[in-house]
């Protein structure tokens, strides 16, 4: 579980689905489940992280998601700038979906 200070991001499922988590009161809490066509807003500072999964009635295969993010600091073409700026919580990482 992590979060971005400087970046507000959407996810957008394209095909498939997924599941976003958050921390609440009593530890990891469900924060979406996601199917295609589904998008969830992710704002700066918001803990989260996701796993690819099968939903009920859909048949198991792979997941496209599209992601956007706005940035609160200026840009100067290096993403290591901002990737070097996530904030980490807990040693938890949910299904192949890490970001």
């Amino acid at each position: 579980m992590h979060s971005h200070p400087h970046l507000d991001g959407f996810w957008f499922v394209r095909r498939g689905s997924a599941r976003f988590y958050t921390l609440g009161d009593n530890g990891t809490e469900v924060l979406a489940e996601l199917r295609a066509g589904d998008g969830v807003l992710i704002p700066k500072g918001f803990p989260y992280s996701f796993e690819i999964v099968t939903l009920e009635g859909e048949d198991e295969g792979e997941c496209e998601l599209m992601q956007m993010e706005c940035a609160d600091v200026a840009i100067s073409g290096k993403r290591e700038e901002l990737t070097a700026d996530v904030v980490h919580y807990g040693e938890s990482n949910f299904g192949s979906g890490q970001s």
